[in-house]
């Protein structure tokens, strides 16, 4: 299996023109047999997951059109057709590492593929060639498992505010913090 890209992978990108928004019908008629149906059983699998929205955005001149899915801002990856294929990336944060490679169900395969990921901005970037029926079936496991993760992960509270003081009319007398030349009575200390 192909792990990390060749030196000339990028310039197949199927669409490169950058002012042309391309379609989800246009990549299944565009990519060949057998990437035209693993492009659109990923898309049919990934949409299927609650809360995940697709976009197509422009990544610039090296992946060019590129199919985006995410949870609640969080990506879950990115599909890349080619004219010779179909690649996927994903990421992985380091808190979803140890837990998605001890996962029974994550395929050795997929684990492989995440320890040479490039570590880039606090996550490590898998890459993938999808050239195999059990590549996208591993690929989607895989990313059920991490939409599992986002979905079930604690969510954080709020720091809690410091207490303030309440002072009542009755409170006879409060001390001024010190060194502010006061007395706590409105008399200057002196200072």
């Amino acid at each position: 299996m192909l792990y990390k890209q060749t030196q000339h992978y990028w310039k197949n990108v199927l669409f490169q023109d950058e002012e042309k928004t391309p379609t989800n019908l246009a990549a299944v008629k565009k990519l060949k047999k057998p990437f035209s149906q693993y492009f659109s059983q990923i898309r049919k699998e990934v949409l299927s997951l609650d809360g995940v929205k697709e976009s197509i955005r422009y990544m610039g001149p090296t992946w060019a059109w590129t199919w985006i899915y995410e949870y609640d801002h969080e990506k879950l990856l990115f599909i890349h057709p080619h004219q010779e294929g179909l690649s996927a990336t994903f990421i992985v944060s380091y808190s979803e590492e140890s837990k998605i490679l001890n996962a029974p169900q994550i395929s050795a395969d997929i684990k492989q593929s995440i320890r040479l990921g490039r570590n880039a901005r606090n996550v490590r970037w898998v890459w993938l060639e999808l050239k195999t029926d059990q590549r996208v079936k591993d690929l989607l496991e895989t990313i059920r498992y991490k939409h599992h993760l986002l979905t079930t992960a604690p969510q954080e509270e709020p720091e809690p505010e410091e207490p303030v003081a309440v002072i009542s009319p009755s409170d006879e007398h409060v001390s001024p913090p010190e060194g502010t030349g006061d007395d706590g009575q409105g008399n200057a200390t002196g200072q």
